[in-house]
């Protein structure tokens, strides 16, 4: 209970901290903007190229940064989809922070998004140009955007950024970004804010995993490769393609041949941007530090920034009011600090309550165990059952064949006695009737008339053998009757 109440301690203390820190920011900002004279921002002037540091007004009070070293001041800029406006942008923002660091000078460092990323995870540069994605997605490493880039065609800092769709004219199955599911989509690279993700942030207003919406994705590798997402669509190797705002604009103004065969998908006017666009609109190109540079630096770099003339396209430094849209944006395709966020939660969470979860993790252990055993002590009882089943039914059709045994072995037997039993009265009788007869004297009388008639060949034979006895030799043959037939 007590380390409960400490920690909780502990973080209202630290959002106290937080809230007296947002304060405090607010009110230097509000200092800044009152330090800034109306005659020392942008007069609207056209910078050239070939002008020098000491024709550009630099704020009284920014003065000179010592910043200890003597290597250059690095700035790492992304590459821009349109080169021409890449250098522009980059060399005038070169010469409006020169002044500031006269003794290390400024050294600019083009770069891919992959180079970009390990410039900053590496602590390669002091201060960084690239698109408010980029910066959003690494500001977990230190970067703290100063200013954001905005032009006659995009004079609103935090709408000034966006994607354009574009696919074949003659496939008129492609009306909305929702007909691209499971389709072929060019585009220049995975970690490009306007050439990708802006459009994965419109598919995740589906309620789809963005990641799993296109059936296959075709990354060209550098955000300058226009020409080939075109290409790639117009040769049907890809339904659509994915162009930074007003690099379609640029690629008809170059092949004009191109008009009837390319159309924006999703089609959206705006009367703020002067170019059409199939997404929502996002804050643009920023200028951001890093942890390299003093918050002084940091400053002073800001009001040189905003006190910079536009360049001959009209580009120039401003402040954005409103990064929440990509904040969501980045939440919503699951990178950037959200996705930190959460490994952090995570983190904190197995801090806090790694006791209980590793307890609920045994008691899971163990449920599982038990329906385990369980489930194979029931196999075996079943398996124990099923023998002694067969057991039961052998014996019963074993103690059916022995009663049918039985019962044949009891028929057989009172067959055989009814069989035997008058055979052996009459062999009895037949073997008890001579010694019968041969005790009973016979009558003297004469033979029948009705025998005497008789042949004696065969009366007085039958009669004899029938009645008479056998006789020893010796016997007396005087008895007329017993005398053996001639």
């Amino acid at each position: 209970m007590t380390r409960l109440s400490f920690r909780f301690a502990k973080r209202k203390s630290t959002a106290w901290c937080r809230w007296a820190l947002r304060f405090a920011c607010c009110i230097l900002a509000a200092a800044v903007s009152v330090d800034i004279p109306a005659e020392e921002r942008g007069t609207g002037a056209v910078v050239s190229l070939d002008h020098s540091a000491a024709d550009l007004k630099v704020p009284p009070d920014a003065g000179v940064i010592p910043v200890p070293g003597t290597d250059p001041i690095r700035i790492a800029v992304i590459t821009f989809a349109l080169p021409r406006d890449n250098l522009l942008i980059a060399e005038a923002t070169k010469l409006a922070l020169a002044p500031l660091f006269p003794n290390r000078g400024i050294k600019l460092i083009f770069c891919t998004f992959e180079e970009f990323d390990r410039i900053v995870l590496s602590r390669g540069a002091e201060f960084i140009l690239g698109t408010s994605g980029a910066v959003t997605r690494l500001s977990t490493f230190g970067l703290r955007p100063l200013a954001t880039l905005v032009s006659k065609g995009g004079p609103d800092p935090n709408r000034n950024e966006g994607s354009a769709v574009i696919v074949r004219e003659d496939h008129r199955e492609f009306q909305t970004l929702g007909d691209l599911k499971g389709r072929t989509i060019a585009a220049s690279n995975a970690l490009s804010f306007p050439g990708w993700q802006i459009v994965l942030g419109e598919v995740a207003k589906f309620g789809i995993n963005p990641n799993e919406f296109f059936g296959k994705t075709i990354f060209t590798g550098d955000a300058r490769s226009i020409s080939d997402i075109v290409k790639l669509v117009l040769d049907e190797k890809a339904d659509a393609g994915v162009l930074r705002l007003c690099a379609y604009e640029q690629f008809i103004e170059r092949h004009p041949e191109a008009v009837g065969e390319l159309r924006i998908l999703d089609r959206r006017d705006n009367v703020d941007v002067a170019c059409v666009h199939s997404t929502d609109l996002y804050p643009g190109f920023t200028m951001a530090s890093t942890e390299l540079i003093s918050p002084e630096a940091a400053r002073r770099a800001t009001l040189a920034l905003l006190s910079m003339p536009p360049t001959e396209r009209g580009a120039r430094w401003t402040i954005p009011t409103n990064y929440k849209s990509v904040d969501a944006l980045l939440e919503a395709i699951r990178v950037g600090p959200s996705e930190k966020l959460r490994a952090t939660m995570l983190n904190e969470l197995i801090d806090d309550y790694l006791t209980w979860m590793l307890v609920i993790a045994l008691l899971i252990l163990g449920l599982l165990f038990h329906g385990w055993r369980a489930e194979v002590l029931a196999r075996r009882q079943g398996e124990r059952v099923r023998e002694l089943m067969e057991q039961k039914m052998a014996q019963a059709s074993r103690l059916v064949s022995m009663q049918r045994a039985a019962s044949l072995t009891q028929i057989s037997s009172i067959f055989a006695h009814e069989l035997r039993q008058p055979l052996t009265s009459h062999r009895f009788t037949r073997r008890g009737s001579p010694a019968k007869f041969a005790e009973v004297r016979p009558i003297r009388t004469a033979w029948p008339k009705s025998l005497t008639g008789l042949p004696t060949k065969h009366s007085g034979r039958v009669r004899l053998s029938s009645v008479c006895a056998p006789m020893p030799k010796a016997a007396d043959w005087s008895d007329p009757f017993c005398r053996p037939p001639m």
